[in-house]
Protein backbone atom coordinates (compact mmCIF):
# COMPACT_ATOMS: atom_id res chain seq x y z
CA UNK A 1 0.00 0.00 0.00
CA UNK A 2 2.21 2.68 -1.50
CA UNK A 3 -0.72 5.30 -1.75
CA UNK A 4 -3.65 5.81 1.03
CA UNK A 5 -6.16 5.36 -1.62
CA UNK A 6 -9.09 3.54 0.49
CA UNK A 7 -12.63 4.32 0.32
CA UNK A 8 -13.81 4.91 3.72
CA UNK A 9 -17.36 4.48 4.84
CA UNK A 10 -19.01 6.22 8.22
CA UNK A 11 -22.52 5.46 8.91
CA UNK A 12 -24.92 6.95 10.37
CA UNK A 13 -28.33 5.81 11.93
CA UNK A 14 -31.51 8.07 10.83
CA UNK A 15 -35.38 8.10 10.06
CA UNK A 16 -36.66 7.56 6.96
CA UNK A 17 -35.11 7.04 3.77
CA UNK A 18 -34.58 10.46 2.10
CA UNK A 19 -31.68 11.50 0.54
CA UNK A 20 -30.17 15.07 1.27
CA UNK A 21 -26.79 16.31 0.52
CA UNK A 22 -25.15 12.56 0.46
CA UNK A 23 -26.74 11.92 3.95
CA UNK A 24 -29.90 9.05 3.81
CA UNK A 25 -32.40 9.18 6.37
CA UNK A 26 -33.46 5.57 7.70
CA UNK A 27 -37.02 4.73 9.90
CA UNK A 28 -37.26 1.34 7.99
CA UNK A 29 -36.09 -1.40 6.81
CA UNK A 30 -37.52 -4.26 3.75
CA UNK A 31 -36.99 -7.28 5.82
CA UNK A 32 -37.16 -7.47 9.61
CA UNK A 33 -35.98 -11.00 11.24
CA UNK A 34 -35.33 -12.37 15.01
CA UNK A 35 -32.02 -13.09 15.50
CA UNK A 36 -30.85 -16.31 17.71
CA UNK A 37 -27.06 -17.18 18.64
CA UNK A 38 -25.35 -20.22 20.23
CA UNK A 39 -22.51 -19.91 23.05
CA UNK A 40 -19.31 -20.55 21.87
CA UNK A 41 -18.07 -23.94 23.71
CA UNK A 42 -14.70 -22.34 24.37
CA UNK A 43 -12.49 -20.94 27.79
CA UNK A 44 -13.94 -17.60 28.52
CA UNK A 45 -13.33 -14.71 30.74
CA UNK A 46 -13.71 -11.41 29.19
CA UNK A 47 -13.70 -11.79 25.35
CA UNK A 48 -12.92 -8.26 23.87
CA UNK A 49 -11.60 -9.45 19.89
CA UNK A 50 -11.36 -12.06 17.78
CA UNK A 51 -9.43 -12.35 13.87
CA UNK A 52 -8.65 -15.07 12.02
CA UNK A 53 -4.81 -16.04 10.54
CA UNK A 54 -4.90 -19.20 7.90
CA UNK A 55 -5.80 -22.37 10.16
CA UNK A 56 -6.19 -20.22 13.37
CA UNK A 57 -9.08 -18.37 15.25
CA UNK A 58 -7.29 -16.06 17.98
CA UNK A 59 -9.16 -14.35 20.60
CA UNK A 60 -8.15 -11.47 22.42
CA UNK A 61 -9.21 -11.15 26.19
CA UNK A 62 -9.58 -8.26 28.57
CA UNK A 63 -8.51 -10.39 31.44
CA UNK A 64 -6.27 -13.06 33.05
CA UNK A 65 -2.81 -12.96 32.80
CA UNK A 66 -2.25 -14.34 29.13
CA UNK A 67 -4.44 -12.29 27.29
CA UNK A 68 -4.45 -14.10 23.68
CA UNK A 69 -5.72 -16.97 23.04
CA UNK A 70 -5.04 -19.42 19.29
CA UNK A 71 -7.87 -21.89 18.66
CA UNK A 72 -7.84 -24.17 15.58
CA UNK A 73 -10.11 -22.10 13.33
CA UNK A 74 -12.96 -24.77 12.66
CA UNK A 75 -12.51 -27.37 15.66
CA UNK A 76 -12.34 -25.04 18.20
CA UNK A 77 -9.18 -26.72 20.32
CA UNK A 78 -7.28 -24.44 22.63
CA UNK A 79 -3.63 -24.38 21.11
CA UNK A 80 -1.31 -22.01 22.87
CA UNK A 81 -2.04 -18.81 25.11
CA UNK A 82 -0.07 -16.03 24.85
CA UNK A 83 0.70 -12.48 25.70
CA UNK A 84 1.54 -12.05 29.21
CA UNK A 85 0.72 -8.63 31.15
CA UNK A 86 3.41 -6.97 32.45
CA UNK A 87 6.17 -4.63 31.98
CA UNK A 88 9.32 -7.26 31.27
CA UNK A 89 10.79 -8.12 27.78
CA UNK A 90 7.88 -9.88 25.31
CA UNK A 91 5.22 -8.57 27.58
CA UNK A 92 2.42 -6.32 27.28
CA UNK A 93 -0.02 -3.91 29.30
CA UNK A 94 -3.08 -3.87 27.00
CA UNK A 95 -2.66 -6.03 23.96
CA UNK A 96 -5.39 -6.30 21.09
CA UNK A 97 -4.81 -8.24 17.59
CA UNK A 98 -5.77 -5.96 14.79
CA UNK A 99 -8.20 -7.43 12.78
CA UNK A 100 -7.28 -7.12 9.21
CA UNK A 101 -5.69 -9.04 6.31
CA UNK A 102 -1.97 -9.16 6.45
CA UNK A 103 1.08 -9.39 4.28
CA UNK A 104 1.85 -12.87 4.87
CA UNK A 105 0.15 -16.16 6.93
CA UNK A 106 2.57 -16.34 9.20
CA UNK A 107 1.89 -13.13 11.68
CA UNK A 108 -0.24 -11.06 13.36
CA UNK A 109 -0.26 -7.81 14.36
CA UNK A 110 -0.88 -6.61 18.32
CA UNK A 111 -1.56 -3.04 19.15
CA UNK A 112 -0.73 -2.46 23.05
CA UNK A 113 -2.39 1.21 23.33
CA UNK A 114 -0.61 1.45 26.80
CA UNK A 115 2.61 1.81 25.48
CA UNK A 116 1.40 2.95 21.67
CA UNK A 117 3.34 0.30 19.93
CA UNK A 118 2.10 -1.88 17.00
CA UNK A 119 4.12 -5.64 17.14
CA UNK A 120 4.75 -7.98 14.29
CA UNK A 121 4.35 -11.53 15.88
CA UNK A 122 5.26 -14.45 14.59
CA UNK A 123 2.42 -17.59 14.67
CA UNK A 124 5.00 -20.07 14.44
CA UNK A 125 6.99 -18.79 16.85
CA UNK A 126 4.32 -18.32 18.90
CA UNK A 127 3.20 -21.86 18.73
CA UNK A 128 6.43 -23.19 19.45
CA UNK A 129 6.95 -21.16 23.05
CA UNK A 130 9.57 -18.99 20.80
CA UNK A 131 10.16 -15.22 21.37
CA UNK A 132 7.71 -13.86 18.41
CA UNK A 133 8.02 -10.35 17.94
CA UNK A 134 9.80 -9.25 15.03
CA UNK A 135 9.58 -5.90 14.95
CA UNK A 136 8.34 -3.28 16.59
CA UNK A 137 6.01 0.43 15.18
CA UNK A 138 6.06 3.51 18.19
CA UNK A 139 2.91 5.30 16.92
CA UNK A 140 4.51 7.90 19.86
CA UNK A 141 4.38 11.55 18.13
CA UNK A 142 6.66 14.39 19.21
CA UNK A 143 3.82 17.20 19.97
CA UNK A 144 1.24 14.92 20.81
CA UNK A 145 0.41 13.62 24.25
CA UNK A 146 -1.01 10.23 24.20
CA UNK A 147 0.55 9.21 20.47
CA UNK A 148 -1.78 8.13 17.43
CA UNK A 149 -4.04 6.59 19.78
CA UNK A 150 -6.89 5.15 18.29
CA UNK A 151 -10.24 2.35 18.87
CA UNK A 152 -9.67 0.94 15.55
CA UNK A 153 -6.10 1.15 13.51
CA UNK A 154 -5.53 -0.08 10.30
CA UNK A 155 -1.56 -1.89 9.56
CA UNK A 156 -0.78 -3.25 5.83
CA UNK A 157 2.86 -3.31 7.19
CA UNK A 158 4.10 0.26 5.78
CA UNK A 159 1.72 2.72 6.76
CA UNK A 160 -0.88 2.97 10.07
CA UNK A 161 -4.47 4.52 9.08
CA UNK A 162 -7.06 5.62 12.27
CA UNK A 163 -9.15 8.27 13.58
CA UNK A 164 -7.57 9.99 16.24
CA UNK A 165 -9.70 8.81 19.61
CA UNK A 166 -8.29 11.54 21.43
CA UNK A 167 -8.73 15.08 19.16
CA UNK A 168 -12.13 14.64 18.16
CA UNK A 169 -12.73 17.19 15.27
CA UNK A 170 -9.40 18.65 15.08
CA UNK A 171 -6.96 15.68 14.19
CA UNK A 172 -9.53 13.43 13.30
CA UNK A 173 -8.24 10.72 11.04
CA UNK A 174 -4.34 10.25 9.98
CA UNK A 175 -2.23 7.86 8.07
CA UNK A 176 1.14 7.36 9.64
CA UNK A 177 4.14 6.12 7.49
CA UNK A 178 6.19 3.71 9.44
CA UNK A 179 9.45 4.29 7.57
CA UNK A 180 9.46 8.00 7.22
CA UNK A 181 8.48 8.08 10.43
CA UNK A 182 5.89 11.09 9.34
CA UNK A 183 2.07 11.89 10.23
CA UNK A 184 -0.80 13.28 7.62
CA UNK A 185 -3.69 14.45 9.38
CA UNK A 186 -6.63 14.38 7.06
CA UNK A 187 -9.82 16.82 8.75
CA UNK A 188 -12.63 15.05 6.25
CA UNK A 189 -16.11 17.25 5.91
CA UNK A 190 -17.20 14.73 8.80
CA UNK A 191 -19.71 17.05 10.85
CA UNK A 192 -20.62 19.70 8.00
CA UNK A 193 -23.13 16.59 6.65
CA UNK A 194 -25.24 16.64 10.31
CA UNK A 195 -25.15 20.26 11.73
CA UNK A 196 -26.15 19.03 15.28
CA UNK A 197 -23.74 17.00 15.42
CA UNK A 198 -21.47 19.70 14.60
CA UNK A 199 -23.18 22.48 16.83
CA UNK A 200 -22.97 20.39 20.04
CA UNK A 201 -19.24 19.02 19.83
CA UNK A 202 -18.39 22.55 19.00
CA UNK A 203 -20.24 23.82 22.10
CA UNK A 204 -18.79 21.17 24.81
CA UNK A 205 -15.09 22.12 22.85
CA UNK A 206 -12.16 22.59 25.38
CA UNK A 207 -9.48 23.38 23.51
CA UNK A 208 -7.41 23.18 27.05
CA UNK A 209 -8.00 19.38 27.02
CA UNK A 210 -8.81 18.01 23.11
CA UNK A 211 -9.89 14.55 24.76
CA UNK A 212 -13.07 16.29 26.68
CA UNK A 213 -14.10 16.80 23.07
CA UNK A 214 -12.71 13.88 21.71
CA UNK A 215 -14.47 11.68 24.06
CA UNK A 216 -18.01 12.38 22.35
CA UNK A 217 -16.69 12.50 18.72
CA UNK A 218 -15.15 8.97 18.55
CA UNK A 219 -15.90 6.49 16.17
CA UNK A 220 -15.40 2.87 15.12
CA UNK A 221 -14.02 1.86 11.65
CA UNK A 222 -14.03 -1.13 9.51
CA UNK A 223 -11.31 -1.59 7.08
CA UNK A 224 -12.15 -3.52 3.54
CA UNK A 225 -8.63 -2.99 1.49
CA UNK A 226 -10.13 -4.89 -1.32
CA UNK A 227 -13.64 -3.46 -1.71
CA UNK A 228 -11.59 0.01 -1.28
CA UNK A 229 -14.16 1.22 2.07
CA UNK A 230 -14.03 2.21 5.12
CA UNK A 231 -17.20 1.97 7.54
CA UNK A 232 -17.27 4.23 10.59
CA UNK A 233 -19.75 3.81 12.94
CA UNK A 234 -19.91 6.61 16.05
CA UNK A 235 -19.93 5.64 19.66
CA UNK A 236 -22.42 8.54 21.21
CA UNK A 237 -24.56 9.13 18.10
CA UNK A 238 -26.51 7.14 15.69
CA UNK A 239 -24.28 8.31 12.56
CA UNK A 240 -22.79 5.51 10.13
CA UNK A 241 -20.10 6.69 6.99
CA UNK A 242 -19.18 5.19 4.19
CA UNK A 243 -15.61 6.67 3.17
CA UNK A 244 -12.70 5.59 0.62
CA UNK A 245 -9.38 5.20 2.19
CA UNK A 246 -8.49 8.66 2.01
CA UNK A 247 -11.34 9.62 4.30
CA UNK A 248 -13.75 11.10 1.92
CA UNK A 249 -17.13 10.81 3.04
CA UNK A 250 -19.48 8.92 0.58
CA UNK A 251 -22.65 8.59 2.11
CA UNK A 252 -23.79 9.57 5.81
CA UNK A 253 -26.38 6.79 7.10
CA UNK A 254 -28.70 7.90 10.00
CA UNK A 255 -30.97 5.81 12.03
CA UNK A 256 -33.70 6.93 14.07
CA UNK A 257 -35.76 10.11 14.67
CA UNK A 258 -32.66 12.61 15.33
CA UNK A 259 -29.01 13.03 15.02
CA UNK A 260 -28.61 13.02 19.61
CA UNK A 261 -31.25 10.47 19.83
CA UNK A 262 -28.76 7.38 20.78
CA UNK A 263 -29.41 5.95 24.25
CA UNK A 264 -25.75 4.43 23.86
CA UNK A 265 -24.92 8.69 24.41
CA UNK A 266 -23.09 7.73 27.76
CA UNK A 267 -22.00 4.25 27.79
CA UNK A 268 -18.94 4.54 25.02
CA UNK A 269 -19.00 0.95 23.87
CA UNK A 270 -17.27 -0.78 21.01
CA UNK A 271 -20.10 -1.59 18.39
CA UNK A 272 -17.85 -2.50 15.41
CA UNK A 273 -19.04 -2.64 11.76
CA UNK A 274 -18.03 -6.27 10.07
CA UNK A 275 -17.78 -5.35 6.32
CA UNK A 276 -19.08 -7.86 3.46
CA UNK A 277 -18.63 -8.04 0.08
CA UNK A 278 -21.84 -6.26 -1.19
CA UNK A 279 -23.10 -5.25 2.25
CA UNK A 280 -22.34 -4.20 6.02
CA UNK A 281 -23.86 -5.29 9.39
CA UNK A 282 -23.59 -2.67 11.96
CA UNK A 283 -24.94 -3.47 15.98
CA UNK A 284 -27.17 -0.72 17.28
CA UNK A 285 -27.85 -0.37 21.17
CA UNK A 286 -31.79 0.34 21.57
CA UNK A 287 -32.02 -0.11 25.39
CA UNK A 288 -32.79 2.04 28.13
CA UNK A 289 -29.27 2.13 29.95
CA UNK A 290 -26.27 -0.60 29.57
CA UNK A 291 -26.06 -0.72 33.47
CA UNK A 292 -29.57 -0.52 34.51
CA UNK A 293 -33.31 -2.24 33.59
CA UNK A 294 -31.59 -5.40 32.18
CA UNK A 295 -34.91 -7.20 31.65
CA UNK A 296 -36.53 -3.51 30.50
CA UNK A 297 -34.41 -3.40 27.67
CA UNK A 298 -34.26 -7.33 27.14
CA UNK A 299 -38.25 -6.33 26.34
CA UNK A 300 -37.94 -3.88 23.54
CA UNK A 301 -34.63 -5.67 22.24
CA UNK A 302 -31.60 -4.85 20.54
CA UNK A 303 -30.89 -4.92 16.53
CA UNK A 304 -28.64 -5.49 14.02
CA UNK A 305 -28.95 -3.31 10.84
CA UNK A 306 -27.40 -4.52 7.47
CA UNK A 307 -26.91 -1.36 4.52
CA UNK A 308 -25.78 -1.50 1.30
CA UNK A 309 -22.58 0.19 0.33
CA UNK A 310 -24.98 2.83 -1.50
CA UNK A 311 -26.81 3.55 2.27
CA UNK A 312 -29.77 1.96 0.99
CA UNK A 313 -31.31 -0.26 4.24
CA UNK A 314 -31.30 -4.34 3.76
CA UNK A 315 -32.40 -6.11 6.55
CA UNK A 316 -33.07 -5.44 10.53
CA UNK A 317 -32.05 -8.48 12.85
CA UNK A 318 -34.01 -8.11 16.65
CA UNK A 319 -31.50 -10.11 18.95
CA UNK A 320 -32.12 -10.32 23.05
CA UNK A 321 -28.75 -8.71 24.09
CA UNK A 322 -26.84 -5.94 23.14
CA UNK A 323 -23.83 -6.89 20.32
CA UNK A 324 -20.44 -4.87 21.07
CA UNK A 325 -18.83 -6.59 18.10
CA UNK A 326 -18.78 -8.65 14.98
CA UNK A 327 -16.36 -10.67 13.21
CA UNK A 328 -16.70 -12.73 9.54
CA UNK A 329 -14.50 -15.98 9.64
CA UNK A 330 -15.32 -16.26 5.45
CA UNK A 331 -13.40 -19.80 5.51
CA UNK A 332 -15.91 -21.18 8.04
CA UNK A 333 -18.75 -19.28 6.75
CA UNK A 334 -19.98 -18.33 10.46
CA UNK A 335 -20.31 -14.83 11.72
CA UNK A 336 -19.46 -14.72 15.70
CA UNK A 337 -20.50 -11.90 18.13
CA UNK A 338 -19.53 -10.53 21.30
CA UNK A 339 -21.87 -9.55 23.40
CA UNK A 340 -22.46 -7.14 26.08
CA UNK A 341 -21.40 -9.19 29.50
CA UNK A 342 -24.00 -7.74 31.90
CA UNK A 343 -26.49 -9.90 29.64
CA UNK A 344 -24.19 -13.30 29.54
CA UNK A 345 -21.27 -15.28 31.34
CA UNK A 346 -20.45 -16.45 28.35
CA UNK A 347 -20.29 -13.39 25.41
CA UNK A 348 -18.70 -15.25 22.61
CA UNK A 349 -21.20 -16.40 20.53
CA UNK A 350 -21.73 -17.56 17.10
CA UNK A 351 -24.77 -15.90 15.42
CA UNK A 352 -27.42 -17.86 13.24
CA UNK A 353 -27.48 -15.42 10.27
CA UNK A 354 -28.52 -16.90 6.74
CA UNK A 355 -25.36 -17.31 4.88
CA UNK A 356 -27.32 -15.83 1.94
CA UNK A 357 -27.26 -12.42 3.62
CA UNK A 358 -23.45 -12.76 3.88
CA UNK A 359 -22.52 -12.35 -0.20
Amino acid sequence: MKEILFPFIVLFSFVACNRNNGVSYVERFPEERFLDYEVLKVEQVDPWHVSFVDSLMILTEAKGDLRIHIYHREKLTLLVSYGRIGRGPGEYLVPKVLNQVVAGKNNFYIYDDRLIKIFDISVNDVLVNKYPIKRVIDLSIDGLKWGLFSHSLFFDGDYVLGENSNYGMDKKFFAFDTQKKQVRWMGADFYKKTPRIERFLKKIKNDDNPFDQGNFAQSVLAYAPAENRIVSAMLCFNRIDIMDFDFNIQKTIVYGDGVLGSTNYDNNQFERPLLLPSSFLVPYYRGINIDENIEENRKLGFEIHQYDYQGNPLRKFTIDAPVMSLYYDEQVGVIYGILHEEYTEKPLVKLNINPDYLD
